[in-house]
């Protein structure tokens, strides 16, 4: 068959050829990974051992993140020996031992002693350091590591004490599940203009042990005031029972936390699933503009969730401890209940409008949007948290199981006010059932190997993905024919999931430096074939 000669419908053709599509798709995810492969092996990059790496470059370039090089290192080192035997695992390393460090003055390959010479000061500053190494190496057990203790203990006691002395005690004894005493330590350290972490960790540890007399003082002195970091003012303001509080800490975080590459990324993501459901809806003027509302809302939504959770876990003791039936419990009552709620909820705001236009199609719709506007804000703690790597599994996943899930329920409240309750128990059903559904799916995935007698239950992920997309299109089918454009819908999802895929290799190098965090990036991409294979069929039957 030959293609047609007028450009628009040449190009519809190409659009619709599934051979043009599986080889662009190819061409634009190995393109992307020979991209990537440049990167982490140009010079002065690595490609072995990136933990290594990276914990050498926050050694050796302290001086170029912080003026304070002496409380930098002070946290670096805490951060590294605190977990020794985990991170000696992933270095591939053997644990450090006290007189090996004595011998050498590195922990690890990493001229730690060189290190404190040059960023400590003073001679007897530099003996602080020394000694929290030797307590912590020691652990606190032998003789060399108690005596490193009580030299700390005299530091901090002085007036005024040794800068570092209260923190590096404070460090100890949170290690040594002596909580409280931790929380006064970091509390002399803090009232030191320069003692940014021991605040933090001050916050911290008064949020842990509910000490609300602690955290109202601190939160009213103006040297936390101008460095409390959102997401610790949040969990201040739920202990404190500060719902103004909560919603600015939430605020300041997602602000603070946005980063440009995962920004990004999430946006990709959210324009293929925005583009999606724009070209299933209704052919009308403005199309591409009229969902931004319902987006937005979407994103608003995680903060009521977070407010939810809040209460949840604080004061109902709602949480997935304990294996099963209660992290079953949590997922259903708790992940599931309080997301599809919250979206729920903001979703109620678009009803005056959608009763207006009197439109199943623009409901079913705009709880899609809604829903991806979720998936949109939740995407970027995932990406932070796993990596570049979940980018493609989240967009074949969790951002069309979250539009998919507020489309069905937002529906069914829309059908139920229209009818003026005459469908209530339709709206009930269906918002029970996306709220199992839900709990179940994530139960399934992160909980589910809690009953090891059963075996492996994540085709039940599966079956409940290929259940809510049949549901979906199927209902969605039943409202609205997807109109026939230019570029196919076959198009704008294959050719949308390699680019983010091959983005995804590009931004993992650059992040990583390491070929195998690269190649962990395909390998889950590779693993989500079957999955993308079923939309790719449901999008041709469109």
């Amino acid at each position: 068959m030959k293609p047609p000669h007028s450009w628009k419908t040449r190009l519809s053709f190409i659009t619709r050829d599934r051979r043009w599509l599986a080889t662009t798709a190819v061409m634009m995810m190995s393109a992307g990974y020979a991209v990537a492969c440049a990167i982490v092996w140009q010079p002065g990059s690595t490609g072995e051992n990136s933990l290594r790496h990276r914990l050498q470059e926050q050694l050796l370039e302290l001086p170029a993140t912080s003026e304070n090089g002496d409380r930098e290192l002070a946290l670096w080192l805490h951060d590294v020996t605190n977990d020794m035997p985990a991170l000696a695992e992933m270095l591939e390393m053997e644990r450090p031992a006290l007189n090996g460090y004595l011998a050498s003055g590195r922990l690890w390959d990493m001229p730690v002693k060189a290190a404190i010479q040059k960023h400590a000061g003073p001679l007897d500053q530099q003996g602080l350091f020394h000694d929290y190494i030797v307590a912590r190496l020691d652990d606190i057990q032998g003789e060399a590591g108690r005596a490193a203790w009580k030299r700390l203990e005299a530091a901090a006691a002085r007036v005024p004490p040794a800068p570092l002395a209260n923190e590096f005690l404070g460090y100890l004894l949170d290690a040594a599940d002596m909580p409280m005493e931790a929380l006064h330590a970091f509390q002399r350290e803090a009232a030191m203009p320069d003692a940014t972490h021991a605040r933090e960790y001050a916050l911290e540890l008064a949020i842990d042990l509910e000490e609300r007399a602690a955290l109202r003082e601190m939160l009213n002195s103006p040297l936390y005031q101008n460095e409390v970091a959102g997401w610790l003012e949040t969990e201040a303001g739920v202990v404190l029972g500060d719902l103004l509080m909560q919603w600015r800490g939430i605020i300041r975080s997602q602000w603070q936390s946005s980063e440009l590459h995962v920004s990004l990324i999430a946006l990709l993501a959210a324009l293929l699933w925005y583009s999606v459901f724009v070209r299933c809806g209704l052919r009308e003027p403005w199309r591409w503009v009229r969902p931004l509302p319902a987006l937005l809302l979407g994103v608003l939504s995680v903060w009521p969730t977070l407010l939810i959770l809040h209460y949840q876990e604080s004061n109902l003791g709602l949480t997935g401890e304990g294996g099963f039936p209660h992290d079953l419990i949590y997922y259903l009552l708790g992940v599931g209940l309080r997301e599809e709620l919250a979206k729920l909820l903001l979703f109620a705001l678009l009803l005056p409008r959608l009763l207006k236009k009197r439109s199943g199609a623009a409901a079913l719709l705009s709880g899609a949007f809604l829903g991806l506007g979720f998936a949109l804000e939740e995407n970027t703690g995932y990406y932070q948290s796993e990596g570049f790597g979940a980018a493609a599994a989240r967009l074949l996943t969790a951002n069309f199981m979250h539009a998919g899930w507020t489309a069905l329920a937002g529906h069914a409240l829309y059908e139920m006010v229209r009818t003026r309750f005459a469908r209530a128990e339709h709206f009930l059903l269906t918002f029970v059932g996306v709220v199992v559904a839900h709990g179940l799916y994530d139960w399934v995935l992160v909980a589910g190997d809690s009953l090891p007698a059963i075996g492996d239950l994540s085709l039940i992920s599966i079956f409940i993905l290929a259940l809510l997309a049949h549901r979906f299109f199927d209902q969605l089918g039943s409202l609205v024919r997807p109109s026939r454009s230019i570029v196919s819908l076959l198009c704008i999802f294959v050719l949308g999931t390699s680019l983010l895929i091959a983005l995804s290799f590009i931004i993992e190098a650059f992040v990583m430096r390491d070929l195998l965090a690269v190649n962990a990036v395909g390998a889950g991409a590779l693993g989500l074939a079957p999955i993308a294979v079923f939309y790719i069929r449901k999008f041709g039957e469109l």
